[in-house]
């Protein structure tokens, strides 16, 4: 699986609605723990359900919903019991295989309809049927007869009636609401201050960084949780070494799941020197 193959595994996961959020966030947490080729992602539904911060039952459900929807296989099954504790192990599913399909809404007008020849007269209820018919319409004249009113007109003259009442029903809101203003500051004793217009400012997002002019700034973004200590200058001498920014990548993942969480140390209990000697 390609880097492509794998944005475009993720994007179409993230347009599912059949997915949940929860669903969602386990899914994107599993790709980031899979190799280059999209397989041997194995961190364990304990350690998801603590980066994520939902429950392991949570995960396990999300793992087993993106096996039915055909986004992920599991190809080694977690060895249970003392001293075997091993998680599962999954591989992601390549977008042309996975029969994930994108509904796309039907453009407006694209159905096919024969076209309509002739003309309907509202006023007289009469059919021309030689309305848009192009050998009439070449020996018809197109000059229009002042004396004679087109019926067809009608229509443009009630949409220009309708749209001077309305356009003289805002001049009349608008001197009545600058009277109320004038009123309002004379009462005050000031002059009437225009309310300030909230600026459509669009929102700007982070844009993505380009791995091919900032690799280190890329792998920053993509590792969960940026990088850790010592990490950076491990990635900095991988890229020196002529490895790409996606291994790079996958070395540091693979380096924090070969980690051991350190366990808790029992605190020895501390004796007060004087109150010893006096118990003695």
């Amino acid at each position: 699986m390609t880097e492509s193959m794998r944005f475009d595994w993720r994007r179409r996961i993230v347009r599912d609605r059949r997915l949940t959020h929860a669903q969602l966030r386990v899914l994107l947490e599993l790709e980031s723990y899979a190799n280059a080729d999209g397989t041997r992602a194995h961190p364990g539904a304990k350690l998801m359900s603590s980066n994520l911060g939902i429950s392991e039952r949570t995960v396990r459900l999300a793992l087993s919903r993106g096996e039915e929807l055909g986004l992920i296989v599991k190809t080694e099954g977690g060895r249970r019991g003392r001293a075997r504790n091993h998680a599962d192990v999954f591989a992601l599913v390549e977008p042309q295989s996975s029969g994930i399909h994108e509904e796309l809404p039907e453009p407006q007008g694209s159905t096919s309809r024969a076209a309509t020849t002739g003309s309907f007269d509202t006023t007289t209820g009469s059919f021309d049927p030689d309305y848009r018919n192009p050998e009439v319409l070449t020996t018809r004249s197109f000059t229009p007869d002042p004396l004679t009113p087109d019926p067809s007109s009608s229509h443009l003259s009630n949409a220009r009636e309708s749209s001077a009442a309305i356009t003289e029903e805002r001049a009349e809101i608008e001197i009545d609401s600058d009277v109320d203003d004038a009123d309002f500051a004379e009462l005050l004793g000031g002059v009437p201050r225009e309310p300030a217009r909230p600026q459509d400012t669009p929102t700007v997002f982070g844009a993505e960084v380009d791995p091919a002019l900032n690799p280190l700034a890329w792998i920053d973004q993509e590792l969960p949780g940026g990088f850790m200590t010592g990490e950076r200058s491990r990635a900095r001498d991988l890229l020196a070494s002529g490895s790409d920014y996606g291994s790079v990548r996958y070395a540091i993942l693979n380096d924090r799941n070969a980690r051991r969480p350190r366990g808790l140390r029992r605190a020895r209990p501390y004796i007060d020197p004087p109150h010893a000697q006096e118990g003695a």
